[in-house]
């Protein structure tokens, strides 16, 4: 028989004294700590600033989607870059072909019964047949029931991470709060990658911006996920696709509150120079090679909160554990892919264009500007209502 375990821990041997994956930022001194921390965080900054036109764009599509509600003007003082509009309608040919990409995706992909299928390959028993159904029946009830969040987080991974911007990602990782492996959607905009990267084996540094409540926090430094530092209260600063988010939903990017201000992580995979935590056996140690780790960053007090390795502890070649999973729709040009966004964004504004010139032509039609005197400026009242077929005497 077999004895899946979804939580299990590789058994430690007696005499181990330390965690290969232990937090190594407790070891290191004030000077290293902070060497570290000036050349990561210049580094990601980097990468985020590579991808500023990226994100322009993202936000400026959230617009074509129509999602938010806009009440058309009362005469055509309001003007926009194609000129003065009374409408203010958008054509849904982007949210349209989202939606019908999205709605096929999550029919196959999160199915009522579970996601996953197991099958036995080669001769086929009896015995085999059943252990193939049980394992099924469990991984299923585990993606459905236990791990709850699986299905809403991949839903909306596939609708505004596949299909709207060209490229989903799910991170893969076991989470030290609950105990359990946990497959979280990771929104595009939180996801810093440098553009010229052309995917996430081949890219030297992935950095997950993650926004954490106080509580949350305060519990990963209480269970030595993150270590104790005297943090300053979090002042976050949203970019460009949080903010214009907020505004389709009527809400601000900013929380006012100070007590409620989450805290703002960075969470990154990349290469360091450490030669004191490399194994004396490996074929890496005093080569002054970097090799991959996982580090863990305060973004607004610039600290570091963890330092972890982040290959197996058997690999010899100490290659990058596989932590993001990507779900692209059209590949490249760049990392981020293309989505209906690129295919459908100019035609949607196009189209666009087209509906608000026919509607303001119909408003112009029906209800005519015009001249008036200026000897009409001596009467009491200047502005005239009109209905259909009637006229106003003028003063002379």
């Amino acid at each position: 028989g077999m004895i899946v375990r979804l939580d299990a821990h590789r058994p430690k041997a007696e005499g181990d004294a330390d965690e290969w994956f232990e937090n190594l930022a407790d070891t290191l001194d004030f000077h290293q700590l902070s060497s570290i921390t000036n050349d990561l965080v210049e580094s990601i900054k980097a990468d985020d600033q590579s991808r500023s036109g990226w994100l322009q764009t993202t936000a400026e599509g959230l617009d074509l989607c129509g999602l938010k509600l806009e009440k058309p003007s009362s005469d055509a003082s309001s003007s926009s870059s194609d000129g003065p509009v009374m409408s203010k309608v958008r054509n849904p040919l982007l949210m349209e072909a989202c939606l019908k990409g999205w709605a096929n995706a999550e029919a196959e992909l999160l199915p009522a019964a579970g996601p996953v299928k197991v099958k036995s390959d080669g001769r086929e028993t009896k015995g085999e047949d059943e252990q193939a159904d049980r394992l099924e029946r469990a991984v299923n009830r585990y993606l459905t029931t236990t791990a709850s969040e699986y299905y809403p987080e991949t839903s909306h991974m596939l609708l505004w991470g596949t299909y709207f911007r060209g490229s989903g990602f799910k991170k893969v990782y076991r989470c030290p709060r609950r105990r359990r492996p946990v497959s979280e959607k990771v929104d595009s905009q939180d996801l810093i990658v440098s553009d010229t990267a052309t995917d996430l084996k081949s890219c030297g540094r992935i950095t997950h911006q993650i926004t954490m409540r106080p509580s949350i926090f305060k519990i990963m430094v209480m269970i030595g996920a993150y270590r104790k530092t005297a943090a300053a209260p979090p002042n976050p600063e949203p970019n460009q696709v949080d903010t214009k988010i907020a505004g389709i939903q009527g809400t601000q990017a900013t929380v006012e509150r100070p007590e409620d201000k989450p805290y703002t992580i960075w969470e990154s995979q990349c290469e360091l120079d450490l030669d004191d935590f490399v194994p004396g056996g490996s074929r890496f140690k005093g080569q002054g090679i970097p090799l991959p780790y996982l580090v863990t960053i305060d973004k607004d007090n610039e600290e570091v909160l963890s330092i972890r390795r982040d290959w197996d502890e058997d690999d010899k070649f100490c290659i990058r554990k596989r932590m993001y999973v990507r779900y692209p729709y059209v590949p490249g040009p760049g990392f981020y892919g293309t989505g209906m966004l690129n295919l459908l964004g100019n035609s949607t504004m196009a189209m666009t264009a087209a509906w608000r010139e026919a509607l303001d032509a119909g408003m112009f039609a029906s209800f005519p500007g015009g001249l008036i005197a200026k000897l009409g400026g001596r009467q009491i009242n200047t502005d005239f209502q009109m209905g259909p077929g009637e006229f106003k005497a003028v003063e002379p």
